[in-house]
């Protein structure tokens, strides 16, 4: 559809071929299952972190630890 394909088709199209090779399509799905998994681990590491933050932040932080007003 890259190269043969017409100005209407590309309109209602939601992914436009650059050229009329169909393993373009598949290497660029890859790449984005990719991103994905890589995004999804990120999130993972930090979400896991900040939560064991405020845990031992919850933990710690007593009030009988706050100061005596005078």
């Amino acid at each position: 559809m890259g190269l043969n394909g017409s100005s209407v088709a590309k309109g209602a199209a939601d992914i436009i071929l650059a050229d009329d090779n169909f393993s373009t399509i598949v290497q660029a799905i890859r790449k984005g299952r990719s991103v994905f998994q890589n995004l999804a681990k990120f999130l993972v590491y930090i979400l896991s972190g900040n939560v064991a933050e405020v845990r031992v932040k919850a933990l710690t932080d007593s009030p009988s630890d706050q100061p005596v007003p005078p």
